[in-house]
Order: structure tokens, then sequence, then C-alpha cells
């Protein structure tokens, strides 16, 4: 998915994919998991989460439920109804939205 992004800015763009049935994939799938307390809006949707990349700036997360990708700032740490922080993008503005954060953030 990120391949045109990685060939246009080469090592400098801050994601990368993961592939294939990567062990640390599934080491981001169980943080998120453990973060998600009961009261936290996306508690019942993390569990069918995929993790897809993850941001080398930060502790950023992409996700994916199959139609709609998540960015999820993971805390390390006991999560609550107000962390880890989140926004949701359409499958369509993915691609622009990390092009822009690799731009401009």
């Amino acid at each position: 998915m990120l391949e045109k992004l990685r060939e246009k800015y080469g090592e400098d763009f801050s994601w990368y994919e993961f592939t294939g049935n990567n062990l640390r994939k599934q080491i981001f799938e169980n943080r998120l998991r453990t973060e998600l307390t009961p009261e936290h809006s996306l508690f019942e949707k993390g569990k069918d989460l995929v993790a897809v990349a993850k941001s080398e700036r930060n502790d950023d997360v992409l996700f994916w439920d199959g139609v709609d990708y998540y960015i999820v700032h993971l805390t390390w740490g006991k999560g609550n109804a107000h962390f880890p922080i989140y926004k949701i993008i359409h499958q369509n503005d993915i691609i622009e939205y990390l092009e822009n954060d690799y731009l401009y953030g």
C-alpha cells in the first residue's frame, strides 16, 4: 500500500509497512488490546483491528478494520476512557493523509 510513497520519498518516508505475519505487527496488535479499556470508544472495534504500518517518528500505528484506517497513538501504559487517542481515516484518504503527515508532520 505504501510502496509509491516509499518510492517517492525513499528512506525519508517516516512510515514502514508490516508484511506477512510479522512479529512486530503482532506486538502492536497485542499492545492496542492491552491499552483499550472497556470505557474506551474503540474498545469493541479494537479486537478486530489489524496493524498495517508504524510511524518511525512516534508511537503512531496504522490499523485497519477492512473499511477504514485508524491511526492510534499508543501510550505504552495503562489505557483509560480517553487514551490512547486515535483518528479514523477513510480508506480513500489514507495515502494523502500519510503523505501530508510525512511532509508537514
